[in-house]
């Protein structure tokens, strides 16, 4: 091939790319803007008494420590993580979801708004998101763009002291499960009913790195590779990048079809089911992820070419 229809070649492939781009973007559901809420919107509302600001984290060191945002209450991840020995991160029983919410001061009036932050990525406060979605909160809470670390950044004020919550009567109004289990994703791959979205590194995707050494390596069959790490503009400034450039990250998506995200343990897949979801998408959360896929016998499927001998 010559030089001048290789460049043509490549000229017709970024037309190509640009035109399914676009397509997908004009297709693409609306935007759930609410979920995720700015430091200025945030300060403009840190004494309204319909506004629950939650920092999320896994034991109060930093909490007490370093500071907080002012008048967040502690929430520990810990409370909403329930490890075994087979499966780390499963779920709650729903009983102890409920008294979690309880606990922390989450009611059950709908204009009440619960806003959630991490100590660094955000990880643990999408995770936080997940784990309240499955008690009908999914619409009420919304994540903070850049965390504690884009707040410290900004110069934004901090305080040290602890904020006690205000216990509630709270039960769930909306009986909504986004939660899906081994044998509907079996089921589901037989008709394809679900989109499946790995939100783990792009090289445990392939089968290059193993995500445990108990795993194989690899991923469930006809999913695609969504990098959560790739969400955000840095890691020292964890802003989510734009709506466009997240659908171009995520791929081709039919909005029509429930989206499902997974990855090793239940965290980084609650990114990028959070995501998906302020995306505008039908998104659900396998929250027991891999771990529990390959422990019921399910295969895994590679895409890297190991070296030869």
């Amino acid at each position: 091939m010559t030089a001048a229809a290789r460049a043509l070649a490549a000229l017709v492939t970024r037309i190509a790319l640009f035109v399914t781009a676009s397509h997908a973007r004009a297709d693409a559901p609306p935007l759930r803007a609410h979920l995720l809420v700015s430091a200025d919107w945030l300060t403009d509302r840190l004494h309204d008494p319909n506004v629950l600001l939650l920092h999320v984290g896994h034991g109060p060191n930093v909490y007490t420590q370093r500071g907080h945002l002012p008048g967040a209450v502690f929430a520990d991840v810990f409370e909403v993580l329930r490890e075994d020995s087979t499966t780390p991160g499963r779920l709650p029983t729903r009983q102890q979801l409920i008294d979690f919410c309880r606990s922390v001061g989450i009611s059950s009036d709908p204009a009440q708004r619960i806003v959630l932050y991490g100590e660094s990525s955000g990880l643990l406060a999408a995770r936080m998101y997940a784990n309240l979605a499955t008690v009908g909160l999914a619409d009420r809470v919304s994540l903070l763009d850049g965390h504690m670390r884009g707040w410290q950044g900004e110069g934004r004020p901090l305080e040290m002291n602890a904020v006690t919550p205000t216990p509630s009567d709270f039960s769930p109004t909306d009986d909504t499960t986004y939660g899906v289990t081994y044998d509907e994703i079996r089921d589901g791959q037989a008709n394809l009913a679900w989109q499946l979205i790995d939100a783990r590194s792009a090289r445990e995707f392939t089968g290059e790195r193993q995500t445990r050494k108990t795993l194989a390596a690899g991923h469930i069959p006809g999913a695609t590779s969504f990098p959560w790490q790739d969400t955000f503009e840095t890691v020292r400034r964890p802003v989510l990048l734009s709506p466009d450039a997240l659908r171009e990250q995520a791929g081709p998506i039919d909005p029509d079809r429930p989206v499902v995200a997974y990855c090793g343990s239940g965290v980084p897949s609650s990114m990028a089911f959070f995501i998906l979801r302020y995306l505008g998408y039908d998104a659900r959360w396998y929250g027991d992820s891999i771990i529990d896929w390959q422990q019921n016998g399910g295969p895994s499927a590679t895409s890297f070419a190991a070296p030869a001998e």
